[in-house]
Order: structure tokens, then C-alpha cells, then sequence
């Protein structure tokens, strides 16, 4: 039987595997995290067990009244957006990519969609994947929306004295040249005010989605 399924194999060659995740933004909100760092804990583990591993990660985006298990609507929609491959090649799916392609969901390809039910951002079409603090300070300064926010504000809010954490105008600094980095041709949405701190500047192709108003 271990000759016929070895004689079966000799054409094809393992190149890899795909992991499914099954869980929606909510219930990883309430588990303590998003599936953006999890998918950056994905990554660092399998760099950590093969560092030759090549990764990549795309978000499945679904309808919110999709039916069935996280795991199977997970597995429909990133085959749907799955991107084209010449023939015979296989497409890996791990952790690691900084965007992912949204197929649908009604996000303009000329539009930047920072959507705060979510905790996302989409722009052109691509999710761009923000750690926890890099969406919070975006999530602040959409929040002031034509209010400059001073640094010394800014590290009161994202960094209580529960976090344990020492933050100063450095780190915010910091974080925001993170933010823009992600942001691209769009860094102009995060704008320094001199001598203050930092204003978000809305641009006519932005939409903001808070949870009321989230596509259903």
C-alpha cells in the first residue's frame, strides 16, 4: 500500500499549507485581541520554527448575515478572493502580509474606509493591517476629528497606568511615523501641527464607519 501511494506521488511536490482561522473582529475583541495580531503571532511562530518559511495572510471579508460556521464562511470567501495563479501553482495562506484584498463588502477602490465597528482600514481595496496601538492612536485623532491633539494627550490616553508601559512625545512620534508609513499615499490623513501634536485631515475620498452605520 506505502509503494502504490509513493508511485501516486512521485509527480507532485509539497510546497506548503493553508491555515484556516475561524473567528469573527467581535469575538476576538472580547478574547483580548484582533485578528490582525494574531496573524502577526502566527507569523513570528512559524518564522521562529522555519525561518526559510515564506508567509502570507489575506483577511476573508463575508457579508455579516453570512450563515454557517466562522470556519466554513472563512474558507468560501478566501477561495472567492483567492488572487490568480498560472497553472499548477499553489497558493500559500500563513501570516504576514501588511494589506489584504477586501473582494466586496461595498469599499470603493478609490476610497479610504476606516472603519471603527471593525477596527480596519481599507485603502484602494486592501485592508491595511494596524497593531493595536497604531488603530487606537488612529481611532483618537479620527474621533477629534479638525481638533489638533497634543502629544501629551495622546500618551494619556493610549497609554494608562495599567498598561505598565513609559511612554513619552518620542513614542508617539513614533507610532505615527508607523501609522503613516502603512497609510502610504495617504500619510496626509495623519498631519503634524507644530508645536501641538497631531491632526487626522479628512479627505473628500474618506468614510468613516462606526458600528450603527457598518454595512449589513
Amino acid at each position: 500500500m506505502n509503494g502504490q501511494i509513493g508511485a501516486a506521488n512521485e509527480s507532485a511536490e509539497a510546497r506548503g499549507f493553508a491555515l484556516y482561522v475561524g473567528i469573527d473582529e467581535f469575538h476576538a475583541l472580547a478574547d483580548g485581541t484582533t485578528l490582525t495580531e494574531m496573524a502577526a503571532a502566527l507569523k513570528a511562530l512559524v518564522q521562529r520554527i522555519a525561518p526559510s518559511a515564506q508567509t502570507y495572510t489575506s483577511i476573508a471579508v463575508a457579508p455579516s448575515n453570512a450563515g454557517g460556521r466562522d470556519l466554513d464562511v472563512v474558507k468560501r470567501s478566501s477561495s472567492q478572493q483567492a488572487p490568480s495563479h498560472p497553472a499548477g501553482a499553489g497558493a500559500s495562506l500563513g501570516a504576514g502580509a501588511t494589506s489584504a484584498h477586501v473582494g466586496g463588502g461595498g469599499d470603493d477602490a478609490e476610497t479610504v474606509v476606516i472603519d471603527l465597528s471593525r477596527r480596519r482600514m481599507v485603502i484602494r481595496g486592501q485592508v491595511r493591517l494596524l497593531t493595536f496601538m497604531e488603530f487606537e492612536l488612529l481611532q483618537h485623532l479620527v474621533e477629534n476629528e479638525g481638533s489638533a491633539v497634543s502629544r501629551r494627550e495622546l500618551v494619556g490616553v493610549l497609554w494608562s497606568d495599567e498598561t505598565g508601559e513609559q511612554a513619552s512625545s518620542r513614542t508617539i512620534d513614533v507610532h505615527v511615523r508607523r501609522l503613516r508609513v502603512k497609510l502610504g499615499t495617504e500619510a496626509d490623513l495623519v498631519r503634524t501641527v507644530h508645536g501641538v501634536g497631531y491632526v487626522f485631515n479628512r479627505g473628500s475620498n474618506v468614510q468613516i464607519r462606526h458600528r450603527r452605520d457598518a454595512p449589513q
